[in-house]
């Protein structure tokens, strides 16, 4: 079972949270791989959990396969499926991506504030741009070896490492913060219960000059990840939602 659980925490950590863009825009191949897979885990759990793995299956099959997950052969392991060059790679590029993410939770950096160079010690162009986008990096270089700058911090496991320029720009700074009220503003419409794709307006009220800077520069970019039909400052408002925007806040209130 130990194998089962480690395939849902993979499936779910990194295949899903990496797909999301192609799930959302539609993607079939992307859909029919994750249905399949949902649908063999459900048989894979059917003898150590065989009420959850029966109302998964139900739910996934929809009635167009067999009655019950019971009644469906046990899946049998096909190495001739296997793409060993292939699961090589991401398993290297997932303990790059786990040894970056731990520079940046040892110094404090969240992974919503850009950073504007990573050095690994992989060439592969398609898994340079996957640690890129895990590790929220402007750029992403192959090195033979670690990179001993100012500002920069590696970290390493066995022959395999990443170094990461951990200085931060007024450019990528601003950049971070939009993220963090991007992050703030969907939660909050989470929490009002806002349907995927509903415009709402926004009021908002900050003490921080800087928030308000910020807001007012990217306001047509915010309008538009967010699904805003208008975003407007106000003195005060009293029973509003707070986000953190680094060490300070900003109040919003959301109107349907």
């Amino acid at each position: 079972t130990k194998e089962i659980f480690e395939l849902i925490e993979i499936l779910s950590k990194w295949y899903i949270r990496r797909s999301r863009e192609r799930f959302v825009n539609g993607d079939l191949e992307a859909l029919n791989t994750l249905y399949y897979v949902l649908v063999e885990i459900s048989k894979l759990l059917a003898p150590f959990a065989p009420f959850v793995s029966e109302s998964a299956y139900l739910t996934l099959t929809a009635g167009e396969l067999k009655e019950s997950v019971h009644l469906e052969d046990y899946p049998i392991f096909e190495s001739k499926l296997l793409d060993e060059d292939l699961l090589k790679n991401m398993n290297t590029v997932r303990e790059i991506c786990s040894l970056g993410l731990n520079i940046r939770d040892e110094n404090r950096i969240k992974l919503r504030q850009p950073l504007s160079k990573a050095y690994i010690s992989i060439p592969d162009k398609e898994m340079l741009e996957i640690v890129k986008g895990e590790l929220n990096v402007k750029k992403v270089e192959y090195s033979k070896k670690k990179v001993d700058k100012k500002d920069h911090i590696t970290h390493e496991m066995g022959d395999i490492f990443v170094t990461m320029d951990l200085s931060i720009t007024k450019e990528l700074a601003e950049e971070g913060m939009v993220n963090e009220i991007v992050r703030g503003l969907q939660l909050a419409r989470k929490e009002r219960g806002c349907e995927m794709g509903e415009y709402v307006s926004i009021r908002y009220h900050s003490e921080d000059k800087e928030i308000i800077e910020v807001i007012k520069k990217h306001r047509e970019n915010l309008k538009e990840s967010i699904h805003l039909k208008e975003i407007k400052q106000v003195d005060r408002i009293d029973d509003g939602k707070r986000i953190n925007v680094n060490e300070n806040f900003l109040v919003i209130d959301i109107v349907k």
